[in-house]
């Protein structure tokens, strides 16, 4: 029995389309809280571009939350690439990377403790 592997092919696209544009409607409509789309994009991989357009619709709480809850894994991106500068050959970038460190660690735990204090996170 011979299958028919383009209608699958073609019926994965269509589900991949309108789950991004589902998810890009939930993530871009004005009010909508962004803790109901964490699933839709992974801060990691999202553009400054991505991050912006996220963030434009949001205001109050919305706001606040999805800013604090998108910046601190940018913040350890950050971090993560400042160590590649460990082995840096010239000793500025090894203070940058000490600097970078340093600085985006207090932001990101100054972060975490209004995530807590204000009751978006326990």
């Amino acid at each position: 029995m011979k299958k028919n592997y383009t209608s699958h092919i073609v019926t994965g696209i269509i589900c991949l389309v309108l789950g991004f544009w589902i998810a890009s409607a939930m993530t871009h409509t004005p009010g909508h809280s962004t803790h109901h789309a964490w699933w839709v994009h992974d801060p990691m991989q999202m553009s400054m571009a991505d991050m912006w357009a996220m963030l434009q619709w949001q205001t109050g709480d919305d706001l606040d939350r999805a800013f604090l809850e998108w910046m601190i894994p940018h913040h350890q991106w950050a971090i993560d690439m400042a160590e590649f500068l460990v082995d840096a050959k010239h000793p500025e970038l090894q203070q940058l990377w000490r600097d970078i460190i340093v600085a985006q660690q207090a932001e990101i735990d100054q972060m975490e403790k209004w995530l807590v204090e204000w009751g978006y996170k326990n």
